[in-house]
C-alpha cells in the first residue's frame, strides 16, 4: 500500500472516530442527565475502544474533551457529585455545550478546557448563586507540554483557574478504567499527578511562603494582616485548607492565631521573620520548583494580598494619563479661544411640590455640554443611588477636568447633607 494510501486510509478511520466519539459523548452525556448509573458503566469500554483507535490514527495526540468520564471519575472519587445541563445564567445564555459542574455542600466547580471560556461562565453564574464557583481547566490534549500549553497554563494562573496536566495516555486510560469506589486510592493518586488535590485543598504554610515571595519581589514584607486575609479569602472563594507541609501547622490553629504559623515558618529556612516576612533563596527556589505553574498557583494568586498587582495597575495608570493627554489634547482643538470652562451653578426654590435643587451646568457657550441636577436637603437612599448612576452615566464621556471642575462644584454646595455627598462624591 503507497504512502498517500495509508494517509487516505487513516483519515477516513479518523472520521469514522470522531463521529462515533460524538455520538458516544452525547450518549454518556444523556446518562449523566438521567444519573443512568448501568448506562454509564457499559460506556466505559467504548470510550477504552475510542481511546485505542486514537493512540493508532493520532500519534497519541489525544483530545481530553471527548473523554469525560475520566474528570467525573475523578471528582467522584473526591466526593464530589456530577451535573451536565443546563443553569440559570445572567445574560439568559447557555454555552454551546452544556454546565460540566462538579459539586459538594460548600463549593461549584465548573470544569471545561479552555480558561477564557471558563471565566465568562463562571462570571454569568456567579452572582446567582449562593455558594463559590471556582473553575478548572485542563490540557487540551495528552501530549508532552508545549508553548501551546504553557501559554494556557499562564493565563489559568492569572484568572485564579486550576490548570489540571493531564499529559500522559496511560493516565488517561487508567482514569477511564478504575471505578471511584473500589479504586478511590488509585484514583485519589491521579487526583494528586494531575494537580485537582492541591488546587483545592491549599496546606496553610504555602500562603505564606508564596505571599512573601510576590510581595517581597517588590521590595515590601509580608506580615500577618496578609495572612488573615489569605487564609480566608481561600475559604471564601471556595478553597479547603490543609495541614502545612513544612509546618505541620493544622488549620484551625492557624485561623485561630496566624502568629503561630508565622513563628514555626521562622523556623523553616524558607522565609525570615516574626512580624514581616521576608522571602530567602531557599524560599525562592522552594516556590519555583513546588509552586510556579502549579494549579495550585491559581488558587495562590488570587487569595494573595491584592498589593500583589501594584505594578500593574501602574502601568496600566500610565497608559491612562496617556490616554487622558489626548483627550487634553483634543479638549484644546475644539475649545479654541476659550480658555477653561467653570461650571455655573444655579439654585431653584421649591414650587407646587417640585423639591428645590441646584443645577450644576457649563455655560450656553461651551461646546461641551453637562447637567446635573443635585436635590437639596434629605432624599431617600434609592434616590441617592439613582443619582449617582446618573452621574456615573454622564461623566463617563467627558474629559478629565470637567469632572474635576464638577466635585469641586458639588464640594461647595452648603444645602446638601453631608452624608448625601459623600456618597455622590464616590460616583467620581
Amino acid at each position: 500500500m503507497s504512502s498517500l494510501q495509508v494517509y487516505e486510509s487513516v483519515k477516513r478511520e479518523r472520521r469514522r472516530l470522531r463521529g462515533q466519539q460524538r455520538r458516544l459523548k452525547n450518549k454518556y452525556v444523556g446518562a449523566v442527565q438521567e444519573q443512568n448509573f448501568s448506562m454509564i458503566e457499559t460506556l466505559k469500554d467504548d470510550f477504552l475502544d475510542c481511546l485505542e483507535v486514537e493512540q493508532r490514527v493520532d500519534n497519541n495526540w489525544v483530545e481530553l474533551d471527548r473523554y469525560p468520564l475520566f474528570f467525573d471519575n475523578v471528582f467522584k472519587t473526591l466526593g464530589f457529585g456530577i451535573y451536565r445541563g443546563t443553569m440559570p445564567t445572567v445574560s439568559g445564555i447557555q454555552p454551546d455545550q452544556p454546565f460540566h459542574i462538579a459539586f459538594d455542600a460548600s463549593r461549584i466547580i465548573l470544569i471545561r478546557g479552555y480558561p477564557s471560556s471558563l471565566l465568562a461562565e463562571i462570571a454569568d453564574v456567579q452572582p446567582l448563586a449562593t455558594r463559590p464557583i471556582i473553575g478548572v481547566s485542563h490540557t487540551t490534549w495528552a501530549r508532552p507540554s508545549d508553548d501551546w500549553e504553557r501559554k494556557y497554563t499562564r493565563i489559568s494562573t492569572a484568572l485564579g483557574i486550576g490548570r489540571l496536566q493531564v499529559n500522559s495516555l496511560d493516565i488517561l486510560k487508567r482514569g477511564i478504567q478504575l471505578d471511584p469506589e473500589q479504586d478511590a486510592t488509585q484514583l485519589g493518586q491521579i487526583a494528586r499527578q494531575i494537580g485537582l488535590t492541591d488546587f483545592l485543598s491549599l496546606p496553610v504554610d504555602n500562603l505564606p511562603i508564596y505571599g512573601t515571595f510576590r510581595i517581597g519581589g517588590r521590595q515590601k514584607t509580608f506580615d500577618e494582616k496578609n495572612l488573615k486575609r489569605m487564609l480566608f479569602s481561600s475559604i471564601e472563594r471556595g478553597h479547603q485548607l490543609s495541614m502545612g507541609v513544612v509546618t505541620s501547622v493544622e488549620p484551625l490553629e492557624a485561623l485561630e492565631n496566624p502568629s503561630i504559623l508565622i513563628r514555626e515558618l521562622d523556623k523553616t529556612d524558607l522565609v525570615q521573620g516574626t512580624e514581616k516576612l521576608l522571602i530567602t533563596p531557599t524560599g525562592e527556589r522552594y516556590v519555583n520548583e513546588k509552586l510556579v505553574g502549579t494549579a495550585q498557583e491559581a488558587a495562590l494568586v488570587k487569595t494573595a494580598d491584592l498589593s500583589i498587582y501594584e505594578d500593574l495597575r501602574s502601568e496600566f495608570h500610565i497608559l491612562e494619563r496617556k490616554l487622558d493627554d489626548s483627550i487634553n489634547k483634543s479638549k484644546h482643538e475644539i475649545l479654541g479661544a476659550i480658555k477653561e470652562i467653570k461650571l455655573q451653578i444655579k439654585e431653584t426654590e421649591a414650587k407646587h411640590n417640585i423639591s428645590a435643587k441646584y443645577i450644576i451646568e457649563t455655560p450656553p457657550a461651551s461646546p461641551l455640554r453637562l447637567q446635573i441636577e443635585i436635590p437639596i436637603g434629605e432624599i431617600a437612599e434609592e434616590d441617592v443611588f439613582l443619582k449617582i448612576a446618573e452621574i456615573k452615566a454622564k461623566v463617563q464621556c467627558i474629559p478629565s477636568y470637567l469632572i474635576a471642575e464638577l466635585r469641586n462644584s458639588l464640594e461647595s454646595l452648603p444645602k446638601v447633607p453631608r452624608h448625601v455627598k459623600e456618597l455622590l462624591l464616590r460616583a467620581f
